[in-house]
């Protein structure tokens, strides 16, 4: 087994989990690698890198449940090419990926969605490209439950934009966007019953709600899209960034992020919103870090990963807290021996299938400007992880028990938004040229 670490896990139920270097390069400057947990069918990784001295292109690889690779792919342009989101097909079948590249016909930064085969990483279908004549930049990736093909990103002047694309032929559905003046879309997700969640960041004065960066949760029809409800989330601590979101099975929203703590600094924000949109929880992790992510596992656990944990540039941390925000346990990974800083300010890339967890993130060192792109898996139960220091490709890890994580309360007023959607202002009108290089599996994890 191409395995660098194994972690056994304190649970009992003798889950295995492994820690991995990929082989190749990272980019220094990488905001969020992106990951896809399948306890059946193996384990995604997907970022932007060198290999063999070749211009950074989006680097997907699958591996087994037991770390083995099965399949690497590269899709290339002739600039950069960078992976922003993956997502399965709802049988398994298939992996969408979305790209961002700055070959659009535009001139300027585009988007589209890949589609490979999973059984062996050959290219089956791609979309036309996604773009607008300025300001265009993806975050995220969701298939509804009809199966259709859902990225999250933004629009000309940063107006959130969440298209709907066929997941059969990937043909464009609808080309929906939010009317704000200005905004990032970071999520979107379905509820049980199929109503579509968009999760975003909007600067506007609409109903009262005073100007700033602000959570703005919209919620559509699954059938029609029209706006069932949209609301503002102010807070009483200034700026807030909602960078990830996530759903349970009781339509409760979990929003991770940072926000501004009001001395130029920012720390990991924390949310959870109730079906009628009322704030259950809200607070922030006191004493650093800077932003993190969420996921939900099928028991309605919040698994959370933090950077630069409690100050320290070199580490984060995976939290584990149960539905209404209580912690249960988690563990602080540092990369150590060597001046590094982890540079993802969307938190890192988590994901859940079953009973896995898989997360991505990168470490840096800031004296060689070396990017390492980490990837980890552990079970979901009990003591996921076990601490201790790990040699992974080159570079060590360490892994310790967090006791216990201090937070503060961040008051937050709700505000009904008016801004509606539109379907005007964007294009969609070529098909990507891109070259595809499906390699043997000579990705190892070093």
């Amino acid at each position: 087994m191409s395995i660098i670490a194994m972690l056994m896990s304190a649970a009992g139920s003798g889950a295995v989990s492994f820690l991995a270097k990929m082989a190749h390069q990272g980019n220094q400057y990488q905001t969020s690698p992106v990951c896809l947990a399948s306890a059946v069918l193996g384990y995604y990784h997907a970022d932007f890198g060198v290999i063999a001295g070749e211009l950074f292109k989006a680097v997907v690889t699958k591996f087994t449940p037991d770390g083995s690779v099965l399949w690497q792919t590269k899709l290339g342009f002739s600039v950069a090419s960078y992976p922003r989101a993956m997502v399965e097909a709802l049988d398994g079948s298939k992996l969408y990926v979305l790209i961002e590249a700055s070959d659009a016909p535009s001139g300027n930064v585009g988007y589209f969605i890949a589609c490979l085969n999973a059984a062996d990483g050959t290219l089956l279908a791609k979309s036309p490209w996604l773009y607008s004549e300025s300001n265009t930049a993806p975050y995220s990736l969701y298939i509804d439950i009809d199966g259709n093909i859902r990225p999250c990103g933004s629009i000309i002047g940063y107006r959130p934009f969440f298209p709907k694309l066929s997941g059969a032929t990937l043909a464009i559905i609808n080309l929906d966007s939010y009317n704000v003046t200005s905004g990032y879309g970071y999520g979107i997700g379905t509820e049980t019953g199929g109503n579509t969640v968009v999760s975003s960041m909007t600067i506007w004065e609409s109903g009262g709600a005073p100007g700033g960066q602000k959570g703005n949760l919209l919620r559509l029809s699954g059938t029609t899209s029209s706006v069932l409800t949209n609301h503002v989330f102010v807070s009483d601590g200034g700026d807030y960034y909602p960078y990830s979101s996530a759903i349970d099975g009781a339509n409760n929203i979990f929003w991770g992020g940072r926000c501004n703590i009001g001395t130029g600094a920012y720390a990991p924000i924390l949310m959870k919103i109730d079906p009628e949109q009322n704030v259950v929880f809200s607070k922030y992790v006191t004493g650093g870090s800077s932003g993190c992510s969420v996921e939900v596992d099928g028991a309605g656990n919040i698994f959370v990963f933090a950077e630069k944990w409690m100050g320290d540039v070199s580490s984060c941390a995976l939290l584990k807290f149960d539905g209404n925000f209580n912690f249960i346990g988690g563990y602080k990974l540092a990369l150590t021996g060597a001046s590094a800083m982890v540079v993802n300010q969307f938190g890192g890339a988590l994901s859940i299938r079953g009973s896995n967890l898989c997360a991505c993130w990168t470490f840096v060192n800031s004296v060689s400007e070396t990017a390492y792109p980490i990837m980890l898996v552990c079970a979901t139960e009990g003591s996921f992880l076990k601490p201790g220091t790990y040699a992974v490709g080159g570079i060590s890890i360490l892994i310790s028990a967090i006791s216990s994580v201090p937070m503060t309360a961040l008051a937050m007023t709700r505000y009904a938004a008016t801004s509606g959607l539109t379907t005007s202002g964007s294009s969609a009108v070529a098909t990507p040229v891109i070259a595809i290089a499906v390699a043997a599996p000579n990705l190892k994890i070093m």
